[in-house]
């Protein structure tokens, strides 16, 4: 994962992507990465229009998804525990 600047949530994602000068600094990163979990969630969003798709796309086109495998899934089941 090397060159990825900050892991940010699905809160902060939104942020970005509307633009909050509280979260500029964050925006302007090289790399962001997010979980399959904030993509599927910002995705997910209800009567989604067209420009907020292509917004979040350009947003994307700069994080790394960090996605779900076996290993992970077992690490955070034990750290759950």
């Amino acid at each position: 994962m090397s060159g990825i600047d900050y892991l940010v949530d699905t809160n902060m994602l939104i942020y970005i992507i509307k633009g909050n000068p509280k979260v500029e600094y964050f925006a302007k990163s090289e790399i962001l990465a997010i979980s399959y979990i904030t993509e599927m969630e910002v995705l997910g969003k209800y009567q989604i229009s067209e420009p907020e798709k292509q917004t979040i796309a350009e947003v994307f086109d700069y994080c790394y998804v960090l996605e779900m495998d076996a290993q992970i899934k077992q690490y955070a089941i034990n750290i759950k525990r």
